[in-house]
């Protein structure tokens, strides 16, 4: 668990030098109905990304019948 109120700062930053073989920098699971594995929430930028040099940068599986993987809503813009 990780809490920051500082600007440009992490509550949890995980790392994960390894070049081979399985790692994780940071990983998340919740057993709970109503939890998340890990979750992100922001007012104006990105709540969740990925970026790989050679592979998927996200990637989601669900083994629940007609569910998502990876799952999005889209917002409507404000009126101009």
């Amino acid at each position: 668990m990780g809490l920051s109120d500082g600007q440009d700062k992490s509550g949890v930053l995980g790392f994960n030098s390894r070049e081979e073989g399985v790692g994780y920098g940071l990983f998340g699971r919740c057993d709970a109905n109503g939890g998340a594995g890990s979750a992100r929430n922001h007012r104006s930028a990105s709540a969740s990304g990925g970026n790989s040099r050679f592979n998927d940068a996200v990637v989601g599986l669900s083994d629940a019948k007609v569910k998502s993987g990876v799952y999005g809503l889209p917002i409507p813009a404000p009126p101009a």
